[in-house]
């Protein structure tokens, strides 16, 4: 029982992680039709989706670093060329 409560608080601090960056990002415009976020082990944030510019990019990891708790962000967003999605 010790075992699944400390598996479950561990699962419980992923997701807060998860949802404070998912926070900081939407605060800043970023649309999570565009990307995705997981927190595979704690305090590591992986992102990744398209965005249009390499500006973009970085400010995402930048954000996501700044977070409380972040220790890594895992950056796997790829620019897509010539305009729009």
């Amino acid at each position: 029982i010790q075992e699944c409560s400390l598996t479950a608080l561990e699962t419980m601090e992923k997701m807060s992680l998860g949802k404070r960056v998912q926070a900081a990002l939407l605060k800043e415009n970023f649309i999570f039709t565009q990307f995705h976020l997981e927190v595979p082990e704690k305090g590591v944030v992986q992102l990744t989706g398209f965005t249009n510019a390499e500006e973009d990019k970085q400010r995402m990891v930048q954000i996501a670093k700044g977070v409380e708790g972040v220790s890594d962000v895992q950056d796997e967003v790829s620019i897509l060329r010539g305009g729009r999605y």
